[in-house]
């Protein structure tokens, strides 16, 4: 457990203490609705603060701060409306007990409904975010293996149109993977053994050429599955 989820339940489990400590301390006879309410106000604690846990935890999965903060949020205003009923219910209205109950589970069951929402969409943004990350790893790879070429003493004669090329790569769109990225990774395999060899007059450039030409298509790919056309 993370030194940021161990304050939350230390915290957590010190307002339930001093909850039942406000309860008992005054005494006196309890009716079913204090003992309803005192049960909605310990359940609204613990599930903020395991809410809040459980949040930090799927945070990775869902998408980072945005989920944690989010999820927190609907957790926290579900909570207080909670413990604020309870509290109105024990101190003035005296609510008949089905109704207050009644009242409570709609609020755990929407507060539950959004945070499920908010889950799924946390999950597809952190899908998307991870997808970004390995894209623009895998350009990265390849942009670094042009300039190795293309700082080679031997290349010094394609530096050019190599650094060329690995300017293309380092500017093309991350913004998720193609099918195209494993054609460019075999045809920049394909240029690195021509270039180690004895590399026949005019050779090289066409294949960059073709190197350049494949970095394009697959940005029109990109461009086309993000703007949802493919």
């Amino acid at each position: 457990m993370k030194g940021r989820q161990k304050i939350v339940a230390l915290a957590g489990l010190i307002i339930i203490a001093v909850t039942l400590l406000l309860f008992f301390l005054p005494g006196g006879e309890r009716e079913t609705v204090d003992w309803v309410c005192l049960t909605f106000f310990l359940l609204a604690e613990a599930v903020l603060c395991g809410g809040g846990i459980l949040a930090d935890r799927m945070a990775g999965a869902c998408g980072g701060i945005f989920f944690r903060a989010s999820a927190f949020t609907a957790l926290f205003i579900c909570c207080i409306v909670s413990l604020a009923v309870s509290l109105v219910s024990i101190l003035w209205m005296r609510p008949p007990v089905a109704g207050l109950v009644g009242v409570q589970i709609v609020l755990f069951a929407a507060g539950l409904i959004l945070l499920l929402v908010l889950s799924a969409f946390g999950r597809r943004a952190g899908a998307a975010q991870a997808a970004e990350e390995q894209a623009l790893s895998a350009l990265k790879a390849l942009e670094g293996r042009v300039r190795t070429l293309a700082g080679a003493p031997a290349n010094r004669d394609y530096a050019a149109p190599l650094e060329r090329l690995a300017e293309a790569i380092r500017f093309a769109d991350g913004a998720c993977a193609s099918a195209l990225d494993s054609e460019i990774a075999d045809k920049l395999t394909a240029l690195e053994t021509c270039l180690s060899g004895e590399t026949a007059a005019g050779e090289v450039e066409p294949r960059v050429e073709e190197l350049l030409w494949t970095v394009e298509r697959r940005g029109r790919e990109v461009k086309e599955r993000k703007a949802g056309k493919t």
